[in-house]
């Protein structure tokens, strides 16, 4: 497949320079990786592009769950998200690929160390009779919002792998690539076309403030908290009217909610609700703030 093809392009020209360990050849393989990755990266947006314009044959595919890799090296992402971090990954007997990360990770993931990473779902544009697409052949869409080391049922042979299905195209416009790096985060549409029910001059959303990023309701529950959502808040204040701009301040919430966040993602938290479930609040996007606020 091209998109192989694509990836092991970046990925030869990222592993393949600089195999020594002194200071000159360490320079050589920041170099190397720089423009492997530079031109890995370029080609595999442009391509995903490309994708979209091809109408035969095409169908949609789900990723969703979790699964089990092995970080090979963290390094600085220069091209996507400056100041953040990617990590060299790979699956058991396997090729690696690339996971980006919207915050350093160093002092959080270790080199050599194999873990078990929860990522937000994604739809993808699959073309041709692949009946068993790879999810590290869609590694820009990869969003991880939780990780924990593998158990030792988990890795080998016993490896968690992610879970794919195939939906119905109905609609192929309303799968969007979020090359800019924005995965995650509510968009504008999300905003348009949902009916809020609240009053005239309120902040349409149940929102709160955490950690100086805003989430909202993304309408999604779950039994049991991903491991790393340790940290254990609660809402302070509550504003219908106005934007949360202090932590742990809210609209259309109640004083005294049960919050649950994680050091590890700023993606997503989860909130308690009373049958005892988790609801989770996905950040918001840049976009829906200024919709918000235009609308007060």
């Amino acid at each position: 497949m091209k998109k192989i093809g694509v990836m092991l392009l970046a990925l030869l020209l990222l592993t393949g320079c600089g195999l020594k360990t002194d200071d000159k050849s360490n320079d050589t393989y920041n170099e190397g990786y720089n423009e492997g990755y530079s031109e890995g990266y370029n080609a595999g947006v442009q391509e995903e592009k490309d994708t979209t314009d091809i109408e035969e044959n095409v169908r949609i595919a789900k990723f969703s769950g979790a699964f089990t890799a092995t970080v090979e090296k963290l390094i600085p992402d220069y091209c996507a998200l400056p100041g953040n971090t990617i990590a060299v990954v790979h699956f058991f007997q396997s090729m690696p690929f690339l996971i980006q990360f919207h915050e350093d990770m160093t002092g959080k993931l270790e080199e050599g160390e194999t873990y078990v990473f929860e990522f937000e779902p994604f739809q993808v544009v699959v073309v041709g009779d692949d009946e068993h697409p790879q999810i590290n052949n869609y590694m820009y869409q990869i969003n991880v919002v939780s990780f924990r080391i593998a158990k030792e049922d988990e890795i080998g042979l016993e490896s968690i792998c992610a879970d794919v299905s195939f939906e119905q195209e109905d609609d192929k416009s309303s799968l969007v690539s979020d090359s800019d790096g924005s995965q995650g985060n509510v968009d504008k549409n999300d905003y348009e076309e949902t009916s809020t029910g609240f009053a005239d001059g309120q902040i349409q959303r149940e929102c709160v403030m955490v950690n100086d990023e805003i989430y909202m309701y993304g309408g999604k529950s779950i039994d049991k908290l991903p491991e790393h959502f340790s940290i254990v808040l609660k809402i302070e204040k509550v504003d219908d009217y106005n934007l949360p701009s202090e932590n742990l301040s809210a609209c259309h919430m109640d004083v005294g909610t049960v919050i649950y966040a994680s050091e590890q993602s700023k993606l997503c938290i989860y909130v308690e609700s009373d049958d005892g479930r988790y609801i989770k609040y996905d950040r918001m996007s840049e976009e829906v703030k200024q919709q918000l606020l235009s609308n007060e």
